[in-house]
């Protein structure tokens, strides 16, 4: 990961650049939320034994495994990845505990992780503002100006809609120090707008979709986005993980 965050920082400008600032975020965020389990399916690594939430009961727990394998596929294949902890590991304000394929327990407080996650993907943005100060508008604000905001908002509890609106709130409110304008003072994602933005589907006489590539697709943030996840696998597969003696391409 640290490897990973020197290229993307020593590279040059390109027009994916904060495409591939967002994911690589992201998988560097998952290096504490997914740490000790394996993305790969495996006879034992992935165990999970006597899994125990601060504040669920069994039949709570049982309920949430239920519900997670009707909507995802993922969850029915329980030795990949953290599938046998659900959802756990990705909610900030779960305390948790289990034995793992050895039998050794961990207790494990999420806040804990996510705030050090976060204080290091903080520490990778001042590090890209420094290399592309084109991107800031101002001064960034310190790290321990917003800590404690930070740190509240991943205490707070609820599903995944609740914890979303405290963030929208805080942001537009500028509990961050900063003054907030323009999109940040309405939050709003839409998982299809970059696709629709840059593509058009037609229906064929027979029923099926055709695509049609809009004006502007070749600088659209849809293109963009897929440009910088094929140039992130690329530099995974082919150049990082081969340098620790791990051929996966």
């Amino acid at each position: 990961a640290q490897r990973l965050a020197d290229d993307l920082i020593n590279s040059n400008s390109k027009p994916y650049l904060l495409h591939r600032l967002g994911i690589f975020l992201h998988v560097y965020a998952d290096t504490w939320s997914h740490q000790n389990f394996l993305g790969l399916k495996n006879d034992n690594l992935n165990d999970i034994i006597d899994l125990d939430v601060k504040g669920m009961s069994e039949a709570s727990l049982k309920s949430l495994f239920e519900k997670l394998k009707e909507k995802t596929l993922e969850y029915l294949a329980p030795k990949l990845g953290h599938a046998q902890a659900g959802t756990i590991p990705d909610e900030p304000y779960r305390e948790w505990e289990y034995k793992n394929y050895k039998g050794k327990k961990l207790d494990i407080s999420n806040v804990e992780r996510t705030l050090d996650a976060a204080q290091n993907c903080y520490s990778i943005l001042i590090r890209f503002l420094d290399r592309f100060p084109g991107f800031a508008e101002k001064p960034p604000v310190a790290w321990h100006d917003i800590a404690a905001q930070v740190s509240n908002l991943f205490h707070t509890k609820g599903d995944l809609k609740k914890r979303v609106k405290a963030w929208k709130d805080a942001i537009s409110g500028g509990a961050f120090g900063f003054k907030t304008k323009g999109l940040d003072m309405k939050i709003t994602y839409n998982d299809r707008k970059w696709y629709k933005d840059a593509v058009k589907v037609h229906k064929t006489s027979e029923g099926s979709d055709q695509y049609e590539r809009k004006p502007g697709f070749e600088t659209s943030h849809w293109k963009y986005f897929h440009d910088a996840a094929a140039f992130h696998r690329f530099a995974v597969l082919h150049e990082v993980l081969p340098e620790y003696g791990m051929i996966c391409g």
